[in-house]
C-alpha cells in the first residue's frame, strides 16, 4: 500500500498510465483491488505470480494475436509486424516500473530516522535472514553486517528483487511460427523475467548461510507472510536446523494466525515445536 502511494505521487502521466495497466491486469487475474488499503507486500508478489501463470499467459497471448494483420490485407503496413510486441510491452511495462522505482522508494525509507522499538539482547551467534531492503537491523539494532543475509538485496547495492516464482516455459520457435507471434512471446517472456524471483537459485547461491544453521535451535519469523512464493526459504531452514528446533512465529490478527498455522503444518513442523504470538508478545517476554 505504501509503495502504491509512492508511485501514485509521481508526477508523470506515463507512470500513472502504467499503474492503471497493472491495476487492470491484477484485477483480471485475481480480483486484486489496489484500492484496498490492507494490501501487503506478499499480495503484490502473489498477484504477479497469478499474472504469469501459464494458463493466464496463454489466454493473454490469444487476445494479443487478434492484433495481427494479414499480409494480404489492403491496410497492411510494415509497422503491423510489431502490433503484438508493442501492445504487450506497453501493457506489461509495470514490470519495469517496479524495478525502476523500487530502489528510489527504498532509499527514501532508508533516509527516515529509525529507532528500536524493543530492547533485545542479540548475540554474536545470532543469524538474520532479512527480507527487507533497508538496514534497520544494522542502524537501529546494531547488528553487524556479517550476521545478516539480505536475501532480496538491500538499499546499498540496488540489486533489489521483487516478483513471482513461477517460471513460464514458452514453446520453442519453429519455422511455421509467424514473426508477430514469436515477437509477442518474446515480449511476454521479457516482462515475466524482469519480475521473476528465482528462489531456488537464490538458496543455492547462498548455500553457505543455510548450511551454517546446523547449531540453531530457535527460529523467529517476524512479520513475514510465509507465502508460497517464499516458502522454500523456510523449508531450507527447517532442513538445516535441529530436528527439534523451536519456532516462534508472529501473526497480525486471528485470520493471519490460522494462515501461519497452516503454513507451518505445510512445512511439516510438529505443533509441539512452534508457537504463534504477536510481535509484541514475543519481544515482551
Amino acid at each position: 500500500t505504501d509503495f502504491a502511494e509512492f508511485l501514485k505521487n509521481i508526477n508523470d502521466q506515463n507512470v500513472q498510465l502504467t499503474i492503471k495497466n497493472f491495476e487492470e491486469k491484477a484485477f483480471y487475474a485475481s480480483d486484486f483491488d489496489v484500492k484496498d488499503n490492507n494490501k501487503l507486500w506478499s499480495d503484490i508478489e502473489y498477484t504477479l505470480d497469478l499474472i504469469f501463470q501459464p494458463e493466464f499467459v496463454q489466454n493473454e497471448l490469444e487476445e494479443y494475436r487478434k492484433l495481427n494483420v494479414s499480409y494480404g490485407d489492403d491496410d497492411f503496413r510494415s509497422r503491423d509486424y510489431h502490433n503484438q510486441e508493442i501492445a504487450i510491452e506497453d501493457d506489461y511495462s509495470f514490470c519495469n516500473l517496479f524495478n525502476k522505482y523500487l530502489p528510489q522508494w527504498v532509499n527514501l525509507i532508508h533516509q527516515t530516522p529509525c529507532k528500536p522499538i524493543y530492547y533485545i539482547p542479540f548475540s554474536s551467534q545470532d543469524k538474520f535472514l532479512c527480507f527487507n531492503y533497508t538496514n534497520t537491523l544494522e542502524q537501529a539494532y546494531k547488528i553487524p553486517t556479517k550476521q545478516i543475509l539480505y536475501i532480496h538485496g538491500n538499499w546499498a547495492n540496488n540489486n533489489l528483487l521483487i516478483g513471482h516464482n513461477t517460471p513460464v516455459y514458452f514453446p520453442e520457435e519453429t519455422e511455421d511460427d509467424i514473426y508477430e507471434d514469436r515477437a509477442g512471446i518474446r515480449a511476454f517472456s521479457s516482462a515475466q523475467n524482469s519480475v521473476y524471483k528465482n528462489v531456488n537459485y537464490l538458496i543455492s547461491m547462498n548455500h553457505a548461510f543455510f548450511t551454517n544453521l546446523s547449531s540453531v535451535d530457535t527460529i523467529y519469523i517476524l512479520g513475514h507472510s510465509i507465502s508460497d512464493i517464499d516458502i522454500n526459504y523456510f523449508l531450507t531452514i527447517k532442513q538445516s536446523v535441529h530436528n527439534n528446533a523451536r519456532w516462534l512465529v508472529s501473526f497480525y490478527d486471528d485470520e493471519d494466525r490460522e494462515i501461519k498455522r497452516n503454513k507451518l503444518q505445510q512445512l511439516k513442523i510438529p505443533d509441539s515445536n512452534f508457537e504463534l504470538a504477536t510481535i509484541k508478545q514475543i519481544f515482551s517476554s
